[in-house]
């Protein structure tokens, strides 16, 4: 703020040295200042601003760009899988229909090619007995004017076609208050709904944001949030084997089954399981464009760039791990990639999460994990949208939510049953896979 001056009769100027009666007050400082040293305190005030107008102005520069929150990214990532889902719904559609139609049209014809067949062995009949009269034979032409006729008509179908309407309140957009996600806290719901699995079953789940993939013997079951089976494909142990984990990949909208027979893709819109890699894979997750996998030494992270989902160039090493360390499960979130590792000395496991910064791979923090969650491993760790990652511990019955930052790791029991994996299916709900079978909880 400039400074003004007011009268101050014939007070000394304040400043040292100076001999000049003051000319005035700072209305600033109070301060009793000549003319001379008044314009230099003006302007030494007036400096202060500068810094506090770069700052205006390069928060209306970072205002003016487009700024893509992650939870904006999310809920974009949302919407296009509504709209992949609704095209494949229309699609599927119009598909049954031309299969009606071919239907109607096949019938009919028939019809007509039966018709002709019988008139043709009964004339064969009459040549084959020498039985033609007169009143036979024009009985015949009549009848082959009449096939003539039905032979140059159109078969008519038919079609009433109403507009497809679209319901307004299908989705609804909704502005949220702002939080903090380490301020969140983390509350589990009691399951509001659930399936049972038998022990043949893998406990693997995988998400696209809005459906759950599970291993439901003897196929791999799309499910929707009422944990019904929205399309299944067959998955067999003799062709595919064990599924360890399951990941979606949006660049290419499939899902990635890392399963003891090899790495696989499952395309929702042909059903079609595909077999990428021969290789044993314990764990996997994708970024935008990639696929993270941990080597058959379990030591060491490679990466394979997405491309058409043609596995090339050859897998590159990211990032490894001692001979005694191996990556017991990993997850990818918004450019990090968060990594259970556990360290085995004897009969003793140490346990601690890394999170690794892409694609630089420098580690943005690590921390150590309680001994008795290490027992026996199983540890699950997976992506938790804005809020960071979520760890299970089976061996304990808990869940351990960390933030992005990692500053803030609540843990909480789980009650219902043993906790073997888990993933974040939309803003609120948490699928979680139990001994028993899978859980929809909502977050409190």
């Amino acid at each position: 703020m400039a400074s003004s001056c007011t009268s101050s009769s014939s007070k000394p100027c304040v400043v040292d040295g100076c001999k000049l009666s003051a000319r005035g007050i700072c209305d600033c400082c109070l301060q009793n200042l000549c003319r001379t040293h008044w314009h230099e305190h003006a302007d030494l005030v007036n400096v202060q601003l500068n810094p506090l107008v770069d700052e205006i102005n390069t928060l209306a520069d970072d205002f003016a760009r487009p700024k893509e929150q992650q939870n904006f990214l999310d809920i974009k990532t949302k919407l296009d899988v509504w709209r992949q889902e609704a095209v494949s719904t229309i699609n599927e559609y119009y598909e049954r229909k031309c299969r009606e139609l071919d239907t109607v049209m096949t019938i009919e014809m028939n019809e007509q090619r039966e018709e002709v067949e019988r008139k043709r062995v009964y004339v064969a009949e009459l040549i084959r007995e020498k039985d033609a009269t007169r009143e036979k034979i024009d009985s015949l032409t009549k009848i082959m004017i009449a096939l003539d006729k039905l032979e140059q008509q159109t078969v008519l179908v038919n079609l009433e076609i109403r507009p497809l309407k679209i319901d307004e309140n299908s989705i609804s957009i909704n502005k949220g208050a702002v939080k903090d996600a380490a301020l969140i806290s983390f509350q589990l719901g009691k399951p509001y709904k659930s399936l049972e699995l038998t022990k043949c079953d893998s406990s693997a789940l995988g998400t696209n944001g809005q459906y759950i993939l599970v291993h439901k013997e003897p196929n791999i079951c799309l499910l929707d949030e009422d944990l019904q089976i929205k399309m299944q494909a067959q998955w067999t142990y003799n062709n595919h084997g064990c599924i360890n984990h399951i990941c979606w990949s949006s660049s290419v909208e499939k899902f990635i089954l890392a399963a003891y027979h090899g790495l696989f893709s499952f395309d929702t819109k042909t059903r079609k399981i595909e077999k990428l890699l021969n290789e044993y894979h314990m764990t996997c997750t994708c970024s935008p464009d990639s696929i993270y996998l941990v080597d058959e030494s379990f030591n060491k992270i490679i990466k394979y760039l997405v491309a058409a989902l043609s596995l090339s160039p050859p897998p590159k090493s990211v990032y490894e791990y001692t001979e005694n360390e191996y990556v017991e499960s990993m997850a990818y979130n918004n450019s990090k990639l968060a990594l259970v590792v556990v360290n085995r000395q004897g009969h003793t496991s140490f346990g601690r999460v890394d999170v690794l910064s892409t694609p630089s791979y420098d580690r943005t923090f690590s921390f150590s994990l309680e001994p008795a969650n290490v027992l026996n491993c199983a540890l699950k760790i997976i992506s938790f949208g804005v809020r960071g990652w979520l760890i299970v511990y089976p061996q304990t019955c808990q869940l351990q939510e960390i933030t992005q930052d990692g500053q803030n790791r609540q843990m909480a029991t789980y009650a219902s049953d043993i906790p073997w994996n888990a993933v974040f299916v939309g803003d609120r709900t948490l699928a979680i896979s139990t001994s028993s079978g899978i859980c929809l909880h909502k977050l409190l």
